[in-house]
């Protein structure tokens, strides 16, 4: 099967920072107030719905999950 890429923006509006979590690689990244953050993902097409980013958010932090077999970056933009 083909690889599929996906690409979402997160905004943190709030007043103060938010931690983003990146699983399930247990990786913590800080959203300044005001600033943005890309997050780009690429692997192999699956079965629905393990096939796609899934964002979680929380009261002081977002959390994105990759799927199976997936590689994921994260920056600042």
């Amino acid at each position: 099967m083909a690889d599929q890429t996906f690409s979402i923006r997160l905004r943190n509006a709030r007043k103060s920072a938010l931690n983003v979590y990146l699983e399930p690689w247990g990786e913590i990244y800080k959203l300044s107030p005001n600033k943005q953050m890309q997050v780009d993902a690429e692997g192999p097409t699956g079965v629905a719905p393990n096939n796609m980013l899934e964002v979680e958010s929380g009261e002081d932090s977002v959390t994105v999950w990759g799927w199976g077999g997936s590689a994921v970056t994260v920056r600042e933009l």
